[in-house]
């Protein structure tokens, strides 16, 4: 039980549950409270009790929902003295269950006030034994702290304690412990406490706080210790932004703070938050941290660090599409970001994150139909903003051959036989021309077994694709190991007997996602885009086709670029004459396809001057290259330099900024344009 009389000023006691009693003025709650300072729970709030008067009267309650049977039950109270007494007076008790009067001779433990000492003493009796009178006499106007404690089956029983000390062990000795006398025995239970105010004005007027019950000593005097603190968070800003390090504080008000940076504390930094307007690239190499007090102790909070970005990501490899063959029901997308650190991802897949997809790679599992129409791109952001991948990427089922039409003459006609001369594989065949059916629709038409054929002596490994009905794809697959080796052919064999056999076609090969395949004309599924790159650096074109045996002729301003001849055309240290029109032409045996033309915007580098405009102010002029940010950084020398973020802006906007250089004497600054 914890009770603290929060009941309404100027009622009696008795008329405030679970309360209950004799009601009267001479047991009632008024305004204020009692405190002692390193007392749990005992800031000045709420009201208290106060007991005096000329008239009888008492009240009483439960302090436990059971009556306690064991052990020992303590008690503890604030209590002040506004009158002294002139004569002994019982004041409360601790009673068995259901008891609602007061007995000295019976009841377990009664506590009274006497005179004495040149003021006031506590005087205590457990069923009618000697009363006990002790401790020093207190005066009036005084705040002081007991404790009641009552041990079942012992001779003194009841003790008492007058301004222990909260918190930690049970004193060894007590202040008042009477001995049990012949007329009373031990109480069978404990549950109610009773208090009562005397009919005569000689008991003197006193008031009642924080009255607690328990039945252990720490129940009872709960010590308040220093407050605790949750945070600060560490911080990760915008070059230019403010940053702000805070603390939640749990414990008795008020608090103080002194903000802290590498342990120094901070003038004036005493409030529960500081604030860095405008951090520097300096104060991101300090560690923050903040000592709280209170009226019982202080407190050092965690660590926080401080981080600055210098501008939005930049995706240097986005995304790409991945190709699904039957067998393989896993696909990964991966992003490779060139950016300082804090970053964090976040995948989408048309348009809605994807729980728990906050990593630089992606995999989508168990890929099915359903995931063809699936659009996915991820979200990079820092502190500085944020950059989605474009244009979205997703899974595809590669294009098979449609063994038809394509197959020419002979084809069909007698027995026809895939065979290769590698050992262990699986034959797959789909009859359906549909490229968005699942995968699960692939028919295992079984392991491709040793063939004898003919008379040629040699065994080859093969199987029967007849009759063909109708339009059918196949695939060939390294059983258990993964793909087909890209550069084994596979021969298409018709022949009518197996005895004698001829090759229609010797050009059927597997391609490296495992597909045999007829060829097929040549077609583009992504153009080349357009790019723009500074002087002296690196670009590349690229070009995605389709189609069997291809082969790339790279055309620039419509002349062709000698040994360009693969999928990706990589240009190094470019100069303004790289600049214009770049194709592709795509070709196999069945014809060729010109792509679109991509442009090659060539920049100049980004140059500037600097200028004094005004006292410790400088003005850079820089020509303007739209899309590209520069970082302004100073270093003190040019030997081992350590060179320190100013600011950053845009060229795009215009090309000028100003910015302070330091004060009159500093030392000599050098600055430098560094462009991600």
């Amino acid at each position: 039980m914890e009770e603290g009389f929060n009941y309404p000023a100027g009622t009696a006691l008795a008329a405030n549950p679970p309360w209950s009693g004799s009601i009267g003025s001479s047991v009632e709650v008024v305004g204020g409270g009692l405190t002692l300072t390193n007392l749990q729970d005992t800031t000045p709030s709420g009201n208290m009790l106060q007991i005096g008067g000329a008239a009888s009267r008492t009240v009483y309650r439960n302090f436990s929902g059971n009556a306690v049977i064991g052990g020992a039950v303590y008690c503890s109270a604030l209590i002040r003295c506004l009158q002294l007494p002139t004569n002994s007076q019982f004041i409360a008790s601790l009673l068995p269950a259901g008891s609602t009067s007061h007995n000295r001779d019976t009841d377990p433990l009664t506590l009274s006030v006497t005179t004495g000492g040149g003021g006031y003493r506590f005087s205590l009796s457990s069923a009618g034994g000697d009363s006990s009178t002790g401790g020093a006499g207190l005066t009036a106007n005084s705040t002081h702290f007991i404790v009641l404690k009552y041990i079942f089956g012992s001779t003194g029983r009841a003790r008492m304690y007058v301004d222990p000390t909260p918190g930690g062990v049970e004193p060894s000795s007590a202040t008042i412990s009477p001995e049990q006398g012949d007329s009373g025995t031990g109480a069978a239970n404990l549950q109610v406490l009773l208090l009562q105010a005397s009919s005569s004005v000689g008991q003197g007027v006193f008031n009642f706080d924080t009255i607690r019950v328990g039945t252990n000593w720490a129940d009872v005097t709960p010590m308040n210790s220093a407050p605790s603190i949750t945070g600060p968070q560490s911080q990760a800003v915008c070059s230019g932004s403010p940053a702000e390090f805070s603390v939640t504080v749990a414990g008795p008000p008020p608090f103080s703070y002194q903000w802290r940076t590498n342990g120094i504390a901070v003038p004036g930094a005493t409030n529960g938050f500081y604030l860095l307007p405008s951090p520097t690239a300096a104060a991101a190499l300090n560690s923050y941290d903040v000592v709280v007090a209170d009226a019982f102790g202080s407190v050092t909070s965690r660590v926080a660090s401080l981080a600055i970005s210098y501008g939005v990501p930049f995706l240097s490899i986005p995304p790409a599409s991945q190709m699904i063959v039957p067998g393989v029901s896993n696909a990964t997308f991966s992003v490779t970001v060139l950016k300082d650190a804090l970053l964090s991802f976040q995948w989408h897949a048309n348009g809605i994150a994807i729980p728990g997809a906050t990593n630089t790679s992606y995999t989508t599992t168990n890929v099915g139909p359903a995931d063809v129409t699936n659009l996915i791109d991820v979200v990079v952001s820092d502190p500085c903003g944020s950059i989605t991948s474009a244009p979205p990427v997703g899974v595809y089922f590669p294009t098979l051959f449609y063994a038809a039409a394509d197959a020419g003459a002979g084809f069909f006609s007698g027995e026809n036989v895939i065979f290769t001369n590698i050992s262990g594989l699986a034959f797959y065949d789909w009859s359906s021309p549909d490229p968005t059916i699942s995968v699960t629709n692939w028919t295992l038409e079984g392991p491709m077994t040793e063939l004898p054929l003919g008379t040629s002596g040699f065994s080859r490994y093969g199987i029967n694709v007849n009759p063909v009905t109708s339009p059918v794809y196949y695939i060939i697959a390294q059983r258990n190991t993964g793909p087909y080796p890209p550069t084994e052919w596979v021969i298409w064999l018709t022949t009518p007997d197996f005895a004698s056999y001829s090759v229609n076609s010797a050009n059927v090969g597997i391609t490296a996602g495992g597909i045999l395949e007829f060829p097929t004309p040549p077609g583009i599924a992504q153009q080349p885009q357009d790019l723009t790159v500074l002087a002296g650096q690196n670009a590349s074109f690229s070009v995605q086709a389709t189609g069997s045996g291809l082969g790339y002729l790279w055309l620039s301003n419509n002349l062709v670029i000698p040994a360009a001849s693969v999928p990706i055309l990589g240009l190094t240290n470019v100069s303004a004459a790289a600049a214009g029109p770049y194709a592709v032409i795509v070709t196999n045996a069945l014809g060729s396809i010109t792509s679109s033309v991509a442009t090659l915007t060539v920049a100049l580098p980004p140059a500037f001057s600097v200028s004094s405009v005004a006292t410790g102010t400088i003005q850079l002029n820089a020509n303007s290259v739209t899309g590209l940010t520069y970082v302004v950084q100073s270093a003190t020398n040019l030997i081992n330099p350590i060179w320190v973020p100013v600011l950053t802006n845009n060229t795009g906007n215009g090309g000028v900024v100003n910015f302070q250089t330091g004060t009159a004497g500093a030392a000599q600054q050098f600055y430098r344009l560094v462009f991600p």
